[in-house]
């Protein structure tokens, strides 16, 4: 129970460095890149720390991106199912949890 809060602790800190970090470039990366310091700090936390970890980061990263797009909601949450595509956070979000599946093949070889 430990070991897992302590995954979750740090997954809030990976994201916390991410969210810096986009602070600190946010005058030279373009506002279309809002995710660009996200995708590092989602890999991270799923492949060291777990799904759980991962799926947290992930869902922070998203809402953080979505704020750097429209920071005065004027974005519509709400989207008709023709325009609903996979994204480039889908595709991250399938990566991990294969990863995790990895991971877990892995520790129970040993």
């Amino acid at each position: 129970m430990k070991k897992q809060l302590v995954g979750y602790i740090y997954a809030l800190a990976i994201f916390i460095v991410a969210v810096l970090a986009r602070l600190l470039i946010d005058f030279v990366v373009p506002r279309q890149l809002p995710y660009i310091t996200f995708f590092p700090a989602v890999f991270l936390a799923g492949y060291y720390l777990g799904r759980g970890p991962g799926i947290l980061v992930l869902l922070l990263s998203a809402l953080a991106g979505v704020l750097w797009i429209d920071p005065f909601g004027h974005y519509s949450l709400i989207f008709d199912r023709a325009s609903l595509k996979p994204s480039l956070s889908d595709l991250l979000g399938q990566l991990i949890r294969q990863n995790s599946k990895f991971v877990n093949l892995r520790r129970s070889d040993k």
